[in-house]
């Protein structure tokens, strides 16, 4: 994907507002979009880990501050070193010539451009200067009506940044070696064919839907395939057949400066093919969906019953002939399909160059029968480098090849000895000298046939678009059945239900995975995880957001139930790295990313912090971690926090809406092993609770050659420390009451709006339960609180 990428930003006390314009080079698709981005550019980082530029065009000004550096030219090469940066004069970036490009560039009917989008100063800016750059660098002109622009809105997206995908695994990272295994959450769903849905899986992983109505159509389509077997193999049949068109929708917008070389020429007439390949493919396409009722694919059968498409198809048969039916994939095979794409009679001398071709390509192999009558074994070959030329069979590389002086040009490969003869070179010389008259005959034909089909562009790229969107649905249905799913749910109460859930990258990798559950809601939603190393607090936090960026990509979650809210943010904090180029320590590091959450959660946001302030004092950590736990229950978020400080758990005896889980280790008596502890074993599941032991550190230290004195020693001492800690951080019995109260009146307002929409005897039932349930939990703490 070559993609280029126009970006501007607002100066002065505009500062922050930025504008860009995106287009790959192989297809004709701009996108643009204008946004207020925050100081860190958190939004700006996003968009371009999504779109993925190979270069970024930015407005010379960029540069004029000797001795300093633009913030996003400097974010530029920080973040995305491997991106060239082109500065352009600034007068270029015109809004009032972008606008005008793209009402006469653009394609009405696939663009959805209006009048608001025209006045947006800095993506019309953008686009004038983007459009301008690739006509220039590209030698090409853009015929009228035949871009497709699209304006990106960030509304309706869920916000993830930058750090929480790589920390998460969602995409792999950048620049990871060839030699390093490719673990991602892409790199498991994608078993797409196309380009097209290639990109739309990475998009809508890196910026999951908001919309719930999108999710749920998604969903529909795929449960509806996963009980349609027949159906769901016959697409994977025809989207696998189907060529990538964007690039034949290219060259339908280029109208070309100067006369296309022959090599060009070849590039259009395989596009052509491909197209009338991919036409074909509609009437299975129309049968494999007629049978489909969800609304996704009832809108696919529709874009594919457009006449149009008849119409390009009756044009295409009409110049290309269709009889010619080659299912060799081999450099000559495809050299016969260019040279006899066009139909006989179309141009004279394409049919005049053509028996020209027969004639020489009958000679060559005649003249290399004569000349193969010496060597044994040998035949004659076609390649696009050498074109014909002869192979000859041989086993041993060390022994010596002798042949004739008639035989030239030998190249020794592992098996085989290549060779030729001058009069091979000399019939290879005139056949590409025929090649090439025919090309230029078959270009004019071609050309003709573009701007015929160029009116019926906005419906090529309704097919580009529905092939994606069926490619990108058969991949989520691939993954839902190859392995055990569940489809999510989102309800109006809000929370986060998860009945064994198991982490995607781990559920595929291993048979062993364990499963955990995850509850959070108004009433409960910060949730303090604690346990030992290695016992699978990190891989929770990665695996809740991995789940929430599955059910809002609308793909089915690996669990056994999933309720989910639809998140606007998902926000993490994990890993202990410093930034020397910034001269920044691991506790600035953390304190720098722990800054925007406070001004950016709601009550629409998910955040994972995984043993925050590790690196300064334990009694600045613990403070830092409480002060930090409160006022993240201000913003309402949702907030999974796993952490080494057991003081931090009494922040439950504070706050009703916390509640403490953690990982727990078992016990098994060692052979041998008298003094009562034995060894410790890591079960990977979650339980309700602060952890309570045993002491893990000491495992550990057991492992080196410690003396067992020592360790017997720092043993007892921790556990008095540890009965110390417990006694105080316990809950005073009018604490606990008024928790279950607090906690009983938060979950009454939250079903609210479930139980107004719900039956009322099931309404009256939910009550009733929840009375008792109430009723239960104030004795236990009473009897508990006397005792």
């Amino acid at each position: 994907m070559l993609r280029f990428l126009a970006l501007v930003e607002g100066r002065g006390t505009a500062r922050g507002e930025i504008g860009f314009a995106s287009m790959d080079a192989l297809t004709s698709h701009i996108t643009i979009c204008q946004f207020l981005d925050s100081a860190s550019y958190a939004r700006l980082r996003i968009t371009l880990h999504v779109l993925d530029p190979v270069e970024v065009i930015v407005p010379d000004t960029a540069f004029d501050n000797v001795g300093s550096k633009n913030a996003i030219v400097e974010l530029l090469q920080n973040s995305f070193p491997d991106v060239e940066i082109t500065a352009v004069s600034r007068r270029f970036f015109s809004d009032l010539r972008g606008a005008e490009l793209v009402q006469q560039l653009g394609s009405a009917e696939s663009s959805n451009l209006t009048a608001e989008v025209l006045k947006k100063y800095y993506c019309m800016s953008a686009v004038g200067a983007l459009i301008k750059y690739v006509e220039y660098i590209q030698n090409v002109l853009f015929a009228q009506s035949s871009l497709k622009i699209t304006y990106q809105t960030m509304e309706k997206t869920c916000f993830v940044d930058v750090n929480t995908l790589k920390n998460i695994e969602v995409i792999e990272r950048r620049h990871t070696t060839f030699k390093e295994p490719c673990r991602s959450l892409f790199n498991v769903l994608n078993t797409c064919s196309t380009t097209g849905g290639i990109r739309m899986l990475r998009s809508c992983l890196l910026q999951p839907s908001a919309d719930i109505n999108i999710i749920l159509a998604r969903c529909d389509a795929i449960e509806e395939l996963l009980g349609n077997r027949s159906v769901f193999e016959r697409l994977l049949a025809v989207i696998g057949s189907a060529g990538d068109i964007q690039q034949l929708v290219t060259v339908c917008c280029h109208l070309s400066t100067s006369i296309d070389n022959v090599r060009y020429t070849e590039q259009k007439i395989s596009e052509v093919l491909c197209l009338q390949q991919n036409l074909l493919l509609i009437e299975p396409l129309k049968v494999a969906l007629e049978s489909l009722n969800s609304r996704m694919f009832k809108s696919c059968y529709q874009q594919l019953s457009d006449p149009r498409f008849d119409s390009i198809l009756d044009k295409l048969n009409t110049r290309l002939d269709s009889s010619q039916v080659i299912r060799e994939k081999s450099s000559l095979a495809n050299r016969y399909k260019r040279c006899y794409a066009i139909k006989e009679g179309q141009h004279v001398m394409v049919d005049l160059a053509r028996k020209g071709y027969e004639e020489l390509v009958r000679d060559i192999k005649e003249k290399a029968e004569e000349e193969l009558c010496a060597l044994p074994g040998a035949r004659l070959i076609f390649t696009a480098q050498r074109g014909f030329h002869i192979l000859v069979p041989h086993m041993d590389p060390l022994c010596p090849v002798k042949l004739s002086s008639l035989f030239i040009q030998v190249v020794k490969n592992r098996s085989s000895v290549s060779c030729t003869t001058r009069s091979l070179i000399r019939y290879n010389d005139r056949i590409n000298e025929t090649v090439n008259e025919i090309m230029i005959g078959s270009n004019i034909v071609i050309a003709t046939l573009l701007d015929e089909i160029r009116p019926f562009i906005s419906c090529l790229y309704h097919l580009i678009e529905v092939i994606s969107l069926i490619d990108f649905l058969l991949a989520l249905t691939t993954y839902a059945s190859k392995t055990p799913t569940v489809r999510p749910t989102f309800s109006a109460s809000n929370a986060v239900v998860i009945k064994q859930g198991r982490h995607p990258l781990l559920d595929l990798s291993s048979c062993m995975t364990v499963a955990n559950d995850v509850y959070l809601s108004p009433e409960s939603r910060l949730a303090i995880i604690t346990g030992p190393n290695m016992a699978g607090k990190s891989t929770y936090l990665k695996q809740l957001c991995l789940l929430q960026i599955l059910a809002q990509t609308g793909s089915f979650v690996p669990a056994e139930f999933a309720g989910f809210p639809v998140l606007s943010r998902i926000y993490s904090r994990i890993g202990h790295n410093d930034d020397l180029t910034s001269n920044l320590s691991s506790f600035a590091v953390e304190m720098t990313e722990i800054l925007p959450l406070f001004s950016a959660t709601d009550s629409a946001s998910l955040v994972v912090i995984d043993e925050l302030a590790r690196s300064t004092g334990t009694e600045e950590g613990i403070a830092l971690c409480f002060a930090i736990c409160e006022e993240l229950l201000k913003t309402q978020a949702f907030v999974v926090f796993a952490t080494h400080f057991l003081d931090l758990t009494s922040l439950a005896a504070y706050h009703a809406t916390v509640e403490n889980y953690h990982f727990a280790l078992s016990r098994s008596a060692a052979k041998g092993d008298n003094d009562g502890y034995g060894l410790s074993r890591k079960s990977h599941r979650l339980y309700r609770g602060p952890y309570e032991g045993p002491l893990y550190g000491f495992d550990i230290a057991e492992l080196s050659d410690f003396p067992k004195e020592i360790i017997s020693e720092a043993r007892c001492l921790a556990e008095k420390l540890h009965t110390v800690r417990s006694v105080r951080n316990k809950a005073s019995g009018e604490a606990v009451r008024r928790r279950i109260i607090l906690r009983f009146g938060y979950k009454l307002c939250s079903m609210l709006p479930v139980l107004k929409a719900a039956d009322s005897l099931a309404a009256k039932d939910y009550l009733l339960n929840l009375r008792t349930q109430f009723t239960r939990d104030l004795n236990k703490a009473l009897d508990t609180s006397s005792s």
